[in-house]
């Protein structure tokens, strides 16, 4: 979900043609209006990590955002936070592939067959033991989720109040940085050995 709200935003950013660029917005950001009773929201909410979302507002939900390419290359030589790493050089890899001249690919014909041929499907549970044992089956079909993945959603999911899961998964997500860093520098150390 993320990987396409970041594609949108460059679709949206690299084209030239106004009803592109208004379709691919509304991907991203539904515009609220008071005579419809509809809410101004973000298509994705990222509660548990501020700056991510803070991050989604400036350079994802943010006209013309992502042709910030010396903010968004500050961001992947600089931050610590790894989330926001990866965001910031995934959008610079989408713009880079779609501005490349070799690719017979123009923002306008990828998100027509986006808007056409990608399929959401929303799945409700009624308790969350089915959401668990529906989540974990889902995601043994494509790429398997790490182990660490599963324990965060079973440990997030047992804590009732929301409070209590937002400031766990933010030491959760703090202490896989941390040791991503590690694990990486580790990884990287045996190599040159």
């Amino acid at each position: 979900m993320t990987t396409l709200l970041m594609l949108f935003a460059c679709l949206r950013d690299l084209s030239t043609d106004a009803a592109a660029k208004s379709d691919c917005q509304s991907c991203i950001y539904q515009k609220g209006s008071q005579y419809k009773n509809i809410p101004e929201r973000n298509r994705l909410v990222f509660a548990i990590r501020e700056s991510v979302q803070q991050f989604v507002d400036k350079y994802i939900k943010t006209d013309g955002a992502t042709n910030n390419t010396s903010d968004l290359e500050d961001f992947v030589k600089n931050d610590s936070e790894t989330s926001l790493k990866n965001m910031a050089s995934a959008i610079l890899e989408i713009r880079k592939f779609l501005t490349d001249q070799d690719k017979d690919v123009t923002p306008e014909g990828l998100l027509k067959f986006l808007l056409n041929n990608v399929l959401f499907i929303y799945v409700a549970t009624q308790d969350l033991d089915d959401a668990f044992r529906l989540f974990t089956i889902l995601n043994n079909r494509g790429v398997p989720l790490r182990n660490s993945d599963i324990l965060k959603s079973l440990n997030l999911g047992a804590l009732e109040k929301e409070t209590e899961k937002i400031k766990y998964a933010k030491l959760w997500e703090d202490a896989e940085s941390e040791l991503g860093t590690i694990s990486t520098a580790s990884s990287t150390m045996c190599e040159l050995f």
